[in-house]
């Protein structure tokens, strides 16, 4: 393969390892079971290109669970124990290169990445039982840096880190990021419709100071629903990840809701009926927590944010009542606990739905 882009002087000859890291690195159409054998090979062009492709990682300040996902992401890691072996190496000395804290030397930042992979293996794969606890974990890892351990309060954030957030590696389609865990990549998991927790969106930031796009200004309409059907499943997941924080203000709250409406109302305009579903039984159904198996009465009526995303939901039905399929049954058991639990008085304390809406919603 390298003899033919040099052919086409794709590649300088002889190969510069910097030029083809940047080659393996940002070529979007790579096999990346491919790239990651090829930098784990240990000739020497193949060892300078892998230290040539870690240098093109901004790990400065980045949390080493993040940094690590973000790594493990651009290639397959491959399966023969020496070639991993290389390619940590590189990745720990990085690391260290950038952040002094918490290793005293790249040798512990290597064995560490090799225990939370291990640990990434125990949390989520089915074919193991009973899982690794905390207490076991900072076992593993006592005296591993240089002789000290590494604090307790990093150990449980990385802990905490990977139980929460499975490390994802790269899905052979080029392009296609495959979030499964690495002991389950046969099994197919939906990424969207899962609250966003913190290492994953860490992991989006860093993605974003470390590979700028170049825009192309389109002034027509043409690629309108290619974008929407890019982007409205992480919109989904964004709207219910940050609606669903504690800390969130009602302006934000209601700009999210408003989101959602217009959502729904591009959807609707390009027939996209499953978005809908999705918002409904996603996002609006579990913020109103209608639809929880816990679900407690006073719960519901002392919270504002729940109350208004049953309303939106409410009025999103009404509005494209003939684009919603799936999402009628989450409608159903919504309303039907209102009736059960006589909530329905709520409804006339909100402004967002005058009186024949609250009529209308009382009589169903």
């Amino acid at each position: 393969g390298i003899q033919k882009l040099q052919a086409i002087n794709y590649l300088e000859t002889p190969v510069n390892p910097k030029t083809f890291a940047r080659f393996l690195r940002y070529s979007p159409y790579l096999d990346k079971i491919i790239v990651g054998d090829y930098i784990g090979t240990g000739d020497k062009l193949c060892s300078d290109t892998l230290v040539e492709y870690c240098l093109l990682f901004d790990f400065e300040k980045v949390d080493f669970d993040c940094a690590l996902r973000v790594f493990l992401e651009s290639f397959w890691l491959p399966g023969e124990a020496q070639k991993i072996q290389r390619i940590m190496e590189a990745f720990a000395n990085r690391y260290c290169s950038q952040n002094s804290e918490p290793f005293a030397h790249p040798d512990a930042a290597y064995i560490f990445s090799y225990s939370l992979i291990m640990l990434n293996t125990d949390q989520h794969s089915n074919q193991i039982k009973t899982k690794m606890t905390f207490a076991q974990f900072s076992k593993n890892n006592r005296d591993i840096n240089h002789g000290e351990s590494l604090p307790n309060e990093f150990l449980e954030k990385m802990y905490n880190s990977i139980v929460r957030q499975a490390l994802a590696i790269p899905d052979r389609k080029p392009g296609v990021i495959n979030t499964q865990p690495l002991a389950q990549h046969d099994t197919q998991i939906a990424l969207y419709f899962r609250p966003i927790s913190e290492p994953a969106y860490n992991e989006i930031l860093l993605k974003a100071k470390m590979e700028p796009i170049d825009f192309t200004p389109v002034n027509n309409s043409i690629f309108d629903i290619d974008l929407f059907s890019i982007m409205w499943a992480p919109c989904i997941s964004s709207f219910g990840a940050v609606y669903e924080s504690q800390e969130v203000e009602e302006n934000t709250q209601n700009l999210i809701l408003e989101g959602c409406m217009k959502c729904a109302n591009i959807a609707a305009y390009h027939n996209m009926n499953d978005t809908i579903d999705q918002l409904i039984i996603s996002f609006l159904c579990r913020a109103s927590n209608l639809t929880s198996e816990s679900f407690i009465s006073s719960t519901f009526t002392s919270s504002k944010k729940a109350q208004k995303a049953l309303i939106t939901m409410l009025k999103l039905a009404k509005l494209h009542v003939n684009h919603i399929k799936e999402g009628w049954t989450n409608i159903l058991i919504c309303l039907i606990k209102i009736y059960h639990f006589e909530l329905y008085n709520f409804l006339e304390k909100q402004t967002e739905f005058n009186n024949n809406d609250d009529k209308k919603v009382k009589e169903t």
